[in-house]
C-alpha cells in the first residue's frame, strides 16, 4: 500500500497528468480518425456503385462534311487575319477565344494573337482532322510562292460555330500541341 501511495504523490501526480491526458486525447483521435475514415470510404464506395448504375456512355458526335461556310470562313481568316491583309474584316471571323481582351482599337493596329505570314502566299492547302455539325479543326499548310517551306509552316485551325456562322477559335503552329477539343462544349 505503501509503494502505491508512494506513486501518487502530488508532486508525481502532477507531472504524470499532463502527459496521461495527451496520451488519451491522442488515442481518441486515431480512433475518431479510423472510424471517420471508414464512414468516408463507405460513403465513397455507395457513391461510386450508384454512379456506376448511372454513368452513360456519351454518344460520339456524328463527322459531318465540312460545309462550304466553313471553308470560306477559313480562307478569309488565312488572308484577313494571318496575312493581315484586312484587320477588320478579320475581326468578324475570329471568336471571343482569339480577342482574349484585345480590343477593336487595339485589333487593328495588327498587335493580334494570330501568327502572321506576311510574305507571298502560293497556296494554304486544308487537311480535315475533324469535322462535327458546330466543331472542326483543321491542319493548314502556308505554301509560300518561291516554293522555300522553310519559310512556310504548318498550322491547327479550330472553327466552332456561333449561331450560324463559323468563327476561328485557335491558330496554333503544328508541333506543338493544340488545345484539347471538347465536343461536349462546342
Amino acid at each position: 500500500m505503501q509503494a502505491v501511495a508512494s506513486i501518487f504523490t502530488p508532486n508525481r501526480l502532477a507531472r504524470i497528468l499532463p502527459w496521461l491526458a495527451a496520451a488519451l486525447l491522442i488515442a481518441g483521435l486515431v480512433v475518431f480518425l479510423v472510424n471517420r475514415s471508414h464512414q468516408v470510404s463507405a460513403t465513397d464506395k455507395a457513391n461510386d456503385q450508384a454512379a456506376a448504375k448511372t454513368f452513360h456512355k456519351p454518344l460520339p458526335l456524328k463527322a459531318v462534311k465540312l460545309s462550304a461556310a466553313a471553308r470560306l470562313t477559313a480562307g478569309k481568316f488565312i488572308i484577313d487575319a494571318v496575312q493581315r491583309k484586312n484587320l477588320p474584316e478579320a475581326w468578324t471571323l475570329v471568336g471571343p477565344e482569339l480577342k482574349v481582351d484585345t480590343t477593336y482599337k487595339q485589333w487593328l493596329t495588327g498587335n493580334i494573337p494570330v501568327i502572321p505570314f506576311t510574305g507571298k502566299l502560293a497556296s494554304a492547302p486544308l487537311k480535315i482532322d475533324v469535322s462535327q455539325p458546330r466543331l472542326a479543326l483543321l491542319e493548314v499548310a502556308l505554301v509560300p510562292k518561291n516554293g522555300k517551306m522553310s519559310e512556310g509552316g504548318f498550322f491547327f485551325l479550330e472553327m466552332k460555330k456561333f449561331g450560324t456562322k463559323w468563327k476561328v477559335t485557335s491558330w496554333v503552329p503544328l508541333g506543338t500541341n493544340p488545345i484539347p477539343v471538347n465536343p461536349a462544349g462546342a
